[in-house]
């Protein structure tokens, strides 16, 4: 992200509550955009509010609500349009990381919450934020590296990941057949309108706080997918 301001920019966080999602949601509330994070769980929303600070919790709105769904997607980005008159910017934190099994070892639940659930919940949001994007918004997916290069026991993150991506691909040729232009960041970098960085000096995510407590979690490398309207 840029030094310019963000004031007046209206940013969407889904995942804003996760690990990742937390440094993301401060480095756009210190440049000064107004974020909003939406959860089911008000427990995680109340416990993000508290980890961001009276120093700009003020410029954070969140919302109880699912996007898990066509349905609960369509219905936050309606309702935050409306609210908000514009969305700006998205950053889609959603999913994790899984390992443990070879695909021929895991179930049809290990396959439906990693692959799945997490595969439609980010096309859920895209169809629903995309068309509602303000000129010069951006649509910004995180993946990890295992997108592009497998884990031995990571397989279904892996196919997640390469749809993510090839999401963000299909994005830009739908819009490109439309008549609009896009511009995209390739999956290795985070180059793009919007670049979604952890501040130095920012306090410790819970991801920091966490990691020696809980050694099943695994933090792999991420990557960025973009995709920028611009109304022609």
């Amino acid at each position: 992200m840029t030094s310019a301001s963000l004031d007046g920019k209206i940013v969407v966080i889904p995942g804003g509550t996760g690990n990742v999602g937390e440094g993301i949601v401060r480095a756009f509330l210190t440049a000064g955009a107004t974020v909003i994070v939406s959860s089911r769980n008000q427990a995680r929303l109340d416990e993000l509010a508290k980890l961001i600070g009276s120093g700009h919790v003020g410029n954070l709105k969140t919302i109880t609500a699912g996007y898990g769904t066509f349905t609960e997607a369509d219905q936050l980005a309606t309702g935050i349009t409306r609210e908000y008159g514009h969305v700006d910017h998205v950053v889609a934190t959603v999913g994790g990381w899984w390992m443990g099994k070879a695909l021929w070892q895991i179930s049809e639940d290990d396959g439906q919450k990693v692959f799945v659930d997490v595969a439609t919940t980010h096309m859920a949001l895209a169809r629903s934020f995309v068309p509602r994007l303000a000129e010069g918004g951006t649509y910004t997916a995180i993946a990890g590296f295992s997108a592009q290069s497998p884990y031995p026991t990571a397989g279904i993150v892996s196919m997640q990941g390469a749809a993510q991506l090839m999401m963000r691909e299909a994005l830009s040729a739908n819009s490109a057949a439309s008549g609009a232009s896009t511009t995209s960041s390739s999956a290795r970098s985070s180059t793009g309108a919007v670049r979604a960085v952890i501040p130095t000096g920012s306090p410790p995510t819970r991801s920091a706080r966490r990691r020696s407590a809980s050694p099943s979690l695994h933090r792999s490398p991420m990557s960025t997918s973009s995709w920028t309207r611009v109304t022609t």
